[in-house]
């Protein structure tokens, strides 16, 4: 690993992807995070692949897709999912960093994993033979 000193003109990376994070010209910022791309999206929430700037470090950012205007079942559940993620610690699960709110819209700050989605995973291929399963599941 190298380990020199950044000047100020290198480009931020992340060395757990090993890819250079090069913000896009069009950047969004949402507080102290620069939104890269949108990775998935369900019925609640929407997740983008973004760039922690004070940090700089590439994280997984989870909104409420509808934002300030989310209901109270909403903010609750998104506040309990939030919870419930942070007290786990685990090799295999997804470490949360922080959650908050900003401007209104409520959000939780995760680690980044690089790859397809188990679904996609599925969609694209079938079922799992059983042996990779339950490699999986270990």
């Amino acid at each position: 690993m190298n380990n020199a000193p950044l000047s100020p003109d290198d480009p931020p990376t992340d060395a757990r992807l090993g890819e250079t994070v090069t913000p896009a010209s069009d950047t969004t910022l949402f507080g102290d995070y620069e939104l890269l791309e949108e990775v998935a999206r369900g019925g609640m929430g929407v997740v983008y692949r973004a760039r922690q700037v004070s940090l700089d470090r590439i994280v997984a950012l989870k909104l409420i897709l509808s934002g300030e205007d989310a209901s109270q079942d909403e903010l609750s559940r998104f506040k309990s999912e939030a919870q419930s993620a942070a007290r786990l610690d685990h090799p295999g699960i997804v470490p949360v960093y922080g959650c908050g709110e900003l401007d209104g819209q409520p959000y939780l700050s995760m680690g980044f994993v690089n790859g397809p989605s188990l679904s996609r995973r599925l969609a694209d291929n079938g079922p799992l033979p059983p042996r990779e399963a339950a490699a999986l599941l270990l």
